[in-house]
């Protein structure tokens, strides 16, 4: 196709194709329009490099013009705009196109543009070359110079040939894809073929296993009593049959890209109901109850592959309430025991991936326990990767959790399930599940090194599951989630290499991240997860690009971020992921913006994070954790009102700060540095809006609650410093509202909390300045005024020595000197 049709480079177009028909031909129009729209780019080819481009990861958009021409072959200036905007123009070929006023004049108006090249003759009907039933229309057949820019005569071979005695449909599709993307025809349809087998595969296995269950199930409706033994028989091998057929398929929807969303519910819904009409046949039946439970297992791992959590987790909860009422029934059964204990690892990551980690560690604890209890069974291949499954998982879990044993707990788990993978992956190197298991536990164990602030440890852990990641895709091509794994092992790669000053590393590698993903989300468009993941990773560059100063294409990129999920969220709000990909999304913006003087989109963002987490906090008002994620929702949106010029709103957000602050404080949750601060915000907004008599008791609030935590920790210094703030304004404004003791009272205790941090060996110049500061009000409101001014003057020269003084700084030390000067001429 390529030899036919030698591509100029490809113009930035809106179109990646303008489908050129006779409308008598709609029909098979609408079929070559969606066959060319859902083809799905082989992941091997995306990014190729091709005499017309790089390799897209999908052909749409296709422009099919559904306009009817009035007569004489004139053009709509749509059209016309619509050829301009096209990469290429593919005309279905047919005894009615070639009659067509209205293809010719498109065809023409094609050759005009230059681009006769990146015609695409695809024939539908008729016969090349015949008289009677002549396909090309006349611009294609016209000779070099008859028609300025036309092709010369074609003949059937240099076109592909959709009819069943040509090319037939699908091989002639491949032809026109290989055009359209400047790739060898046989290179485009090998892949496309072997991609088809692969799906084909699964879907036969389906039905293999529907067919096997059904006989079985089709013979209990009708047997006669004495014939039921052997019938039963026939049962148990058809089931055993159908548990090998449904592993395989159950893999095969998890892991196959091209096993869209839609057929694999078909797939679990037929398979459900052939399974409940056997257990209505035999409703005391073991085996088959244990099938069902394995099966309502993989069904659980179907949907949330797919990003169904919906569905993930209404298969997992019914396979745990099966296995909870198999085992009532028979509590002496090891193998019942295991099948509860692996169902409850399944619904426990359920739980996670909607957010809900209370229950998901409750029942990963129960699965954790069940597997531990196991005597005979516990070394089973299945058993024992679900159980290094859910002690990685509660590990990862606890990590967060308000457990007073949390972080213990979470290492022992972690050093467990490393010791369980490692066994499995070298007992047998050959198993995918197990090697992935032994990443999972490394890029966990990475992710200590990084929380605990270890970051050149954090990187040789990263870097060494990232080659493992690379490998894995290689051995591996088929199967996205090594994929998804590399591009979240990238994402924290990145802040680690932040943390040690390497920003264009971490940009870099930023890059491949949402470069990943992005591939992923275009290629598997019905999959939630992953495009949840693209739009978190759009929120990451978002921030980086703000933090280089790159505000403006921040904000476009956290607009698509935003978009994408709201979209996720709307057409599912039961999606807990989503919403959490939301909500961590608006978070960076806020934060990002707020630091960037972009008030104005950091208070949309903001906004739009405390709507999110109030209706959390409405679900569960119990919750501490959603509390807190109100308050700091509440900050961001504070911080942005206040940095806008809203001072009145702003006050009232930090007054409404105090209020959660002091519910929390009611429920047992210390946050007295935090609710300090909020004091300080709302006294700083309280003075600015000349409200002081509001203002002092903010600031005397906060210095009670540092001085509090002070008595505990005096040796932490940063408490110092701020409560060296605290007594400085609240002297201040007592010297507004005529409290000339109180006044002096403050000052004094200033004095002292900052003599003391220099004296402790503070003396950097932020801190001489400080108690200058504190020398310079007491000269004024206190006692011995000179020894005062002389000792203001000398901090400051000693601040200014190590750092130029800044412009008050500097005025304080001139009128120190003046005042200094005057004593002297007395």
């Amino acid at each position: 196709m390529n030899a036919a049709f030698p591509a100029p480079p490809m113009m930035t177009a809106r179109y990646r194709a303008f489908l050129s028909y006779s409308h008598r031909d709609a029909a098979v129009a609408r079929r070559v329009h969606g066959a060319l729209e859902g083809w799905r780019v082989d992941a091997g080819l995306v990014g190729r490099a091709t005499p017309v481009g790089a390799v897209p990861a999908t052909l749409r958009p296709v422009f099919r013009d559904r306009e009817d021409l009035a007569g004489g072959g004139q053009l709509s200036d749509a059209i016309r705009a619509a050829l301009a905007d096209s990469a290429c123009l593919i005309v279905l070929c047919s005894p009615a196109a070639a009659a067509s006023d209205y293809v010719d004049a498109e065809i023409r108006a094609f050759q005009a543009l230059g681009r006769s090249a990146r015609i695409i003759p695809l024939i539908v009907d008729g016969e090349p070359g015949s008289d009677e039933a002549a396909c090309f229309p006349p611009a294609l057949c016209a000779p070099p110079g008859a028609g300025g820019d036309a092709l010369a005569r074609l003949d059937a071979p240099l076109a592909a040939d959709a009819r069943e005695h040509g090319d037939g449909f699908r091989r002639a599709l491949a032809k026109v894809v290989a055009g359209v993307l400047g790739l060898p025809f046989d290179e485009v349809a090998r892949r496309a073929e072997r991609a088809a087998r692969r799906r084909q595969r699964v879907l036969v296995a389906v039905a293999a296993m529907m067919s096997v269950l059904a006989l079985a199930a089709g013979g209990f409706g009708w047997l006669a009593e004495q014939r039921r033994a052997e019938a039963e028989h026939n049962y148990q091998a058809a089931v055993s049959a159908a548990d090998a057929i449904l592993g395989e398929v159950g893999e095969e929807l998890i892991r196959v890209e091209g096993i869209g969303l839609d057929t694999t519910r078909r797939v679990i819904g037929r398979a459900s109901q052939v399974f409940d009409d056997l257990s209505a046949a035999l409703p005391d039946a073991r085996e088959l109850k244990l099938s069902k439970i394995a099966a309502l297992l993989v069904f659980a791992k179907a949907y949330g592959a797919k990003g169904d959590h919906a569905g993930e987790l209404g298969a997992a909860r019914e396979g745990v309430d099966a296995a909870v009422a198999l085992q009532a029934a028979r509590p002496d059964d090891e193998g019942v025991r295991m099948v509860l204990a692996m169902a409850r690892r399944v619904l426990g990551m359920a739980l996670a991936s909607r957010g809900d980690k209370v229950e998901a560690i409750e029942v990963l604890q129960a699965a954790v326990d069940g597997f531990d209890s196991l005597a005979g069974d516990a070394d089973a291949p299945g058993a024992r990767y679900e159980h290094g499954n859910a002690l990685l998982s509660l590990s990862m879990l606890l990590v967060d959790s308000a457990r007073a044993d949390a972080a213990a707990a979470a290492d022992s788990y972690l050093a467990r399930a490393i010791a369980e993978a490692d066994a499995m992956a070298a007992a047998d190197p050959d198993d995918m599940r197990y090697r992935a298991l032994r990443i999972t536990t490394r890029t966990a164990q990475a992710d200590r090194l990084r929380r605990a602030g270890d970051a050149a440890a954090a990187r040789a852990a990263y870097v060494d599951v990232e080659a493992a990641l690379r490998d894995e895709v290689v051995r591996n091509p088929d199967v996205p989630q090594f994929r998804a794994m590399l591009s979240a092992v990238h994402t924290q790669l990145a802040e680690v290499l932040d943390a040690l000053g390497d920003a264009a590393g971490a940009q870099a590698v930023r890059e491949r991240a949402a470069a990943t993903v992005a591939r992923l989300a275009r290629r598997d468009g019905e999959n939630r997860s992953m495009r949840a993941q693209h739009a978190g990773n759009l929120a990451v560059q978002g921030e980086a690009l703000a933090r280089e100063g790159k505000v403006d294409a921040a904000v476009a990129l956290f607009a698509e971020s935003q978009a994408t999920l709201e979209a996720l969220l709307a057409s599912q709000p039961e999606d807990a992921g989503a919403a959490l990909a939301l909500d961590l999304a608006l978070s960076r913006a806020a934060t990002a913006f707020n630091a960037e003087g972009y008030y104005e989109s950091a208070e949309a963002a903001a906004r739009r994070l405390l709507d999110l987490r109030e209706a959390a906090l409405a679900r569960t008002p119990a919750d501490a954790e959603a509390v807190a994620s109100v308050l700091r929702a509440l900050h961001a949106l504070a911080e942005a009102v206040e940095g806008g010029g809203a001072l009145a709103a702003a006050l009232a957000l930090r007054e409404r700060q105090l209020t959660l602050e002091a519910q929390l404080a009611a429920q047992g949750v210390e946050r007295r540095s935090l609710r300090a601060e909020v004091h300080f915000a709302a006294g700083v907004l309280a003075w600015r809006l000349s409200r002081r008599a509001e203002a002092i008791p903010h600031y005397a609030q906060h210095n009670a609650l540092l001085r509090a935590l002070l008595a505990e920790a005096p040796q932490e210094r940063n408490l110092r410093i701020r409560l060296g703030h605290g007594l400085l304004n609240l002297g201040e404004l007592r010297v507004l509202t005529g409290d000339a003791a109180g006044a002096r009272a403050a000052f004094d205790a200033c004095l002292q909390v900052r003599q003391a941090l220099v004296d402790a060996g503070a003396d950097a110049p932020a801190r001489l300045t400080e108690l200058a500061w504190a020398q310079a009000r007491l000269a004024q409101f206190g006692d011995d005024p000179a020894a005062r001014w002389a000792a203001v003057e000398s901090l400051l020269v000693r601040a200014d020595a190590a750092l130029p003084l800044g412009d008050l700084e500097e005025e304080l030390l001139t009128v120190a000197r003046i005042v200094g000067a005057s004593r002297a001429l007395r």
